[in-house]
């Protein structure tokens, strides 16, 4: 038997911005982004309040989980991580506050209830510190219940991680090369 494993956000490492753009809703001076090894680290600036990286993937109606590891600057502690915009019903519908789970794999599980292209922002710090976000996870929560019973925390085009994420990239354990998702047997 097989089943098909999909992490619908595209570019989850990330491994360049085509995929992750950057936004400030209330100032000409945004957050800057950088690119690492399986990372996007956002550097916020004092007083700037809804600086965000995202990206836009379409998904079909149904409960899906958001999931990466998240770290920051020393001595930072965020309140806002993650949130979810539904593009068609105009709402947040996941949103993911540090509340303990910082720094660390942040997690939430979320219901859409009609087809829709979703935006997914990852935010910036509200002042001079940075944030780091990796092995980004968007997927169908049974995929990840089926995934995690194998042991599998994080999956991408490259491979999948048992870790929970944080691996360097030469951790992973390598599948045949696909775009975004991976079939398990």
């Amino acid at each position: 038997m097989s089943v098909e494993m999909r992490n619908l956000l595209h570019n989850p490492r990330p491994s360049g911005t085509a995929a992750w753009l950057l936004h400030n809703e209330y100032s000409n001076q945004p957050a800057s982004m950088a690119l690492t090894t399986d990372s996007l680290t956002l550097t916020g600036i004092d007083g700037c309040n809804n600086s965000y990286a995202s990206c836009k993937p379409p998904v079909p109606a149904g409960e899906y989980v958001i999931a990466c590891t998240v770290s920051g600057t020393s001595g930072y502690t965020p309140n806002l991580l993650i949130r979810v915009w539904d593009t068609t019903a105009k709402t947040y519908i996941c949103t993911i506050n540090a509340d303990g789970q910082y720094p660390g794999r942040v997690q939430q599980t979320f219901t859409v209830a009609a087809d829709t292209m979703l935006e997914v922002m990852v935010q910036a710090p509200t002042v001079a510190a940075s944030l780091t976000y990796s092995h980004l996870l968007l997927t169908d929560a049974s995929n990840l219940a089926h995934m995690q019973e194998l042991g599998v925390t994080w999956w991408c085009g490259d491979g999948y991680d048992r870790n929970g994420g944080g691996r360097p990239s030469d951790a992973l354990t390598a599948y045949p090369p696909c775009e975004h998702w991976v079939v398990v047997a």
